[in-house]
């Protein structure tokens, strides 16, 4: 019985205060995909749509590209430095 409740116990840790041990790390790709699948939720499509009214679609167009190469770097440097230090992207 307190195998069990010990299993559980670990079951659930998220590593929100602590390394992440090598054992329950995963792939960069599913990380990514869920990450991505995020830049296009409804929320930022509505805003979107505003910016791109208000700015017409060349300075729009640029507006967002910069915007994602930001966001990019700075995804890309937080990715960078969890993958070298293992900690949990919460208390990057």
């Amino acid at each position: 019985m307190a195998d069990s409740k010990e299993h559980s116990k670990n079951s659930f840790e998220d590593y929100t205060t602590c390394k992440v041990p090598e054992s329950a790390t995963v792939g960069g790709l599913s990380i990514g995909l869920i990450n991505g699948s995020l830049a296009f939720s409804v929320p930022g499509l509505i805003t979107g749509v505003e910016v791109g009214n208000a700015l017409g679609f060349t300075l729009s167009f640029y507006a967002f590209l910069i915007g994602g190469l930001i966001l990019s770097l700075m995804g890309a440097l937080a990715g960078i430095v969890g993958e070298k230090t293992a900690i949990h992207h919460v208390l990057l």
